[in-house]
């Protein structure tokens, strides 16, 4: 408390945030997924509404640094609150492949995109996995 104090009124360093610590993983089904594309009232325990995003069933929050990109208006919004497997996968926007959750039909190379859009998310951008996709 000290520190605080001392940082935020003798040295008038603004505070720019808190620290938000992610839930524990739960399973999550898909409507309840669809939930999550950043427009929910954001909780106390938040700095922003979550962003999550379903892929190789994972649920991962994309708000912990995605949400210029994820949120509404973002170029990538369109994935919110959905598995986005074959979507990123096929790297589509089309309809068909944001409902299709069938991985099995994907061809090698685009098994490789979704495996290099996993470590994307997992390794480089470090979003926290929130959950599971419950069938």
């Amino acid at each position: 408390d000290d520190w605080y104090e001392k940082f935020k009124y003798y040295k008038g360093y603004p505070v720019r945030g808190k620290v938000s610590i992610p839930p524990e993983p739960k399973p999550f089904s898909l409507t309840e997924l669809a939930t999550y594309k950043g427009d929910q009232e954001v909780l106390p325990t938040r700095v922003d509404a979550a962003i999550y995003l379903g892929i190789k069933g994972k649920v991962i929050d994309v708000s912990y640094g995605g949400k210029e990109m994820y949120g509404k208006g973002g170029p990538y919004h369109i994935f919110a609150g959905i598995d986005a497997s074959v979507a990123l996968a096929k790297m589509s926007f089309d309809e068909k492949d944001l409902n299709d959750r069938d991985t099995s039909l994907l061809t090698s190379d685009q098994l490789k995109v979704l495996d290099d859009w996993e470590k994307k998310f997992l390794n480089a951008r470090c979003y926290p996995v929130v959950g599971f996709i419950a069938s």
